[in-house]
């Protein structure tokens, strides 16, 4: 089993029908593949990691709410895999002071 394992989908079965429970576009399927020669600018990228942080912030509020699901356990692993690989463009600083920038919009909605 490598790493990424866990992010797949689970495919079993209800009586005859088939179930298919995780299958995110976003996180495990065609919409996850990385496009190979894509530049960025740094300020693009800052928006992707925030993309990311808010994704994290709102697994958080549902796990604090005591609520999970096939989509939380999925995102909140990819996001912070992909937050992580961003820290080596951006800085462990600026990626911090994102989260605080978001968690900060956060508390005042």
């Amino acid at each position: 089993m490598n790493n990424d394992d866990f992010l797949k989908p689970m495919v079993g079965t209800m009586g005859e029908t088939r179930v298919i429970i995780g299958a995110y576009s976003a996180i495990n399927g065609p919409d996850a593949i990385p496009l190979q020669g894509l530049e960025i600018t740094k300020d693009e990228l800052r928006a992707v990691v925030r993309h990311h942080a808010e994704l994290l912030l709102s697994v958080d509020q549902c796990w604090a709410d005591g609520q999970s699901g096939s989509w939380e356990i999925r995102q909140y692993p990819y996001s912070s895999e992909r937050v992580n690989y961003f820290e080596q463009f951006l800085g462990s600083d600026e990626v911090e002071a994102i989260f605080k920038d978001v968690y900060k919009d956060f508390k005042t909605e």
